[in-house]
């Protein structure tokens, strides 16, 4: 009696290869995103940094008072900064800057939330409404003085996380790490690179 030997045929073989395949494309696919998405937050982290570190200097410098202003109201809220100068009791917008796609300032709400519902109260977001381009827009706005300290905040601190924007809704991804931007009162910006860094500064 001949025993039968079993084994892969020429069409199991195919199929096997064409799976795993396919398998292995999307596992890239998804690291490539992933690490694109952190990418893209340390990117903004460093925006966003150099933005502050600039509107200081510009104050020292020009022996006045700069702003940053951050929209949160118009269709690029919580991706777009302007730098305001003050002359003569008058803002003036110097330029603007827009965070890489899909990186978004977390609103104090959001922010608190991925943090464990903290407390950021002793955090001043100061609210007020800009002229930008015409346009009447709300935001936060964090005002350097001529000797480069914050004026109207004891210390800020910004959560930078990776989502979508949703009509009017910006949804955060949580399960991608978050950033954090630290601002003294004496003006420094320090990076908060985990959610364990940022739970600790505060």
């Amino acid at each position: 009696m001949e025993k039968k030997v079993s084994s892969f045929t020429l069409v199991e073989l195919v199929m096997v290869i064409a799976l795993v395949s396919v398998f292995l494309f999307f596992l890239v696919r998804l690291n490539v995103t992933a690490g694109d998405e952190n990418h893209r937050i340390k990117t903004a982290v460093l925006l966003l940094t150099s933005s502050f570190d600039s509107v200081r200097g510009q104050a020292i410098a020009d022996n006045t008072y700069v702003k940053i202003f951050i929209d949160t109201s118009s269709d690029l809220k919580f991706r777009r900064l302007a730098i305001m100068k003050k002359t003569r009791n008058t803002w003036k917008t110097e330029h603007e800057i827009v965070l890489p796609e899909r990186t978004f300032i977390l609103s104090r709400s959001d922010f608190s939330a991925y943090l464990d519902n903290a407390d950021l109260s002793a955090y001043v977001y100061v609210e007020e409404e800009v002229i930008l381009q015409g346009e009447s827009i709300g935001g936060y706005g964090f005002i350097f003085d001529p000797e480069g300290h914050l004026s109207n905040a004891k210390v800020a601190i910004l959560g930078i996380g990776y989502g979508t924007k949703v009509g009017d809704d910006i949804k955060i991804k949580k399960d991608i790490n978050i950033c954090g931007l630290l601002i003294t009162a004496m003006g420094s910006g320090v990076i908060l690179e985990s959610k364990s860094a940022i739970k600790e500064a505060i």
